[in-house]
């Protein structure tokens, strides 16, 4: 399926990018690829055991699933925008692939190190996060775990790029303290929704939706 570039979270604009190395990289989709990886598993399990065991697989959606690492384990539902090819070796192939194909609200959902991969110059992880409030049911939890800032110190020669940086394999890349995260999705989400911080992952947050 082809679609907009600039109507998925996670593209930019690249027409407004005056550094020609950079936008060579955005026109490479941020190389997401490259942010997805299997280590994060360890981080699925535990949230799966505290947050969601009362909760059935299908009710809970694996929002930005990569390589459906944790799908695949628990049977959650899955929105991935940037499927890599060769998925169907592993019998899995995510539920979306765009945020408007989501047709029911979760009871839980996971978003395991996502907002930290997506730029925001045209609000585009605005754009996510409201994707996300979106897709909880009223008294549904989600889980939304980010980068922490100390992670930005390991990288090598980075550029920056509206709040966060283009690493050296192309992908984007922003750090969060933990009140920024909670502080910055509580914006975006409203009166409807709680906030509050979570003790699993790098930096994270628990969101209930109260309406």
């Amino acid at each position: 399926m082809k679609c907009n570039i600039t109507s998925v979270p996670g593209y930019a604009d690249t027409s407004k990018i005056k550094n020609p190395g950079l936008e060579m990289k955005l026109e490479k989709e941020f190389a997401y690829h490259k942010t997805q990886i299997p280590a994060t598993i360890s981080t699925y399990r535990q949230v799966a055991k505290e947050h969601f065991g009362n909760i059935p697989p299908s009710d809970v959606l694996d929002f930005g699933a990569g390589l459906g690492v944790g799908t695949r384990e628990f049977g959650f539902d899955s929105y991935e925008p940037f499927p890599q090819r060769g998925l169907e070796k592993y019998g899995w192939t995510p539920d979306y692939t765009e945020p408007g194909q989501i047709n029911k609200e979760y009871k839980g959902l996971i978003s395991n190190a996502v907002l930290n991969v997506i730029p925001n110059v045209n609000g585009e992880r605005d754009a996510a996060v409201r994707a996300i409030g979106k897709s909880l049911a009223p008294g549904g939890k989600g889980f939304v775990a980010a980068r922490g800032k100390a992670f930005l110190k390991e990288l090598q020669n980075p550029e920056p790029y509206g709040d966060g940086v283009v690493t050296s394999s192309g992908s984007f890349q922003k750090g969060f303290t933990r009140a920024e995260l909670r502080d910055y999705v509580a914006r975006i989400l409203g009166p409807d929704f709680v906030v509050a911080p979570a003790k699993l992952g790098d930096m994270s947050v628990l969101i209930t939706r109260i309406r």
